[in-house]
């Protein structure tokens, strides 16, 4: 049984890097540039701090995502920029066609209910938690081994499936630009996020970061 205590994000392919965007922009006034310098990255810094979003939209991303189940449904929730299933550009691993086995996310501790509210979503290492690791192994494995015989007995896998808890790990393959990108990183690395949905925004922010460094950073740094 595979137990994964992160998530993961790979790239794929891009479209469009810093001067894709600076072009963009540009190409009002019917220009384009084919060398970067100063100028494009004073123009980029102008459209993050003034929330000109559209050029950014011209780099693309596909990345490869996995997660567990109940982060995955929390990720794609931020679809704002994204292109979604109804153009068949984001796609997710189904269980109802296969059948490999099933692996797991485990994390290296386990918090306390937060103070001050349940917005915040956790708080300290819980005091236990080394208990609530080895008992969260303990369900996995038991959840795995009923999977298997339940499809070693020739149960439909679209079935089957019911029987694995939300922290099974699911992979989605995923299309958005470096505006979409950067709204749902900036979200999910916020105060009160999500542990495990913070990990992968930080992988992902990562790889955006190297395919547009300063239209990153822009971004990164602007108040929207």
């Amino acid at each position: 049984m595979v137990i994964y205590d992160k998530c993961i994000a790979t790239l794929i392919d891009s479209m469009g890097d810093d001067l894709r965007v600076a072009n963009a922009a540009r190409v009002s006034f019917d220009k384009w540039k084919t060398e970067f310098d100063d100028k494009d990255a004073r123009l980029i810094s102008y459209l993050a701090r003034e929330g000109h979003w559209t050029p950014f939209g011209h780099v693309m991303i596909t990345m490869r995502l996995k997660m567990p189940i109940f982060t995955a449904r929390q990720w794609i929730k931020s679809d704002k920029g994204c292109v979604r299933n109804d153009n068949g550009v984001e796609s997710e691993v189904s269980r109802r066609y296969v059948d490999s086995e099933p692996e797991f996310y485990i994390p290296k501790y386990f918090h306390e209910r937060p103070d001050g509210g349940i917005k915040q979503g956790a708080g300290d290492v819980l005091e236990w938690s080394d208990v609530a690791v080895e008992n969260a192994k303990s369900i996995a494995e038991i959840r795995f081994d009923e999977y298997k015989t339940m499809v070693t007995h020739g149960m439909a896998p679209e079935e089957a499936r019911m029987f694995l808890p939300q922290n099974t790990m699911t992979t989605i393959v995923e299309t958005g630009s470096l505006a979409y990108y950067a709204r749902v990183c900036k979200l999910r690395l916020g105060h009160g996020a999500q542990g495990a949905v913070k990990q992968l925004a930080t992988y992902v922010a990562e790889i955006a970061k190297q395919i547009a460094p300063i239209s990153w950073s822009a971004l990164m740094e602007s108040a929207s």
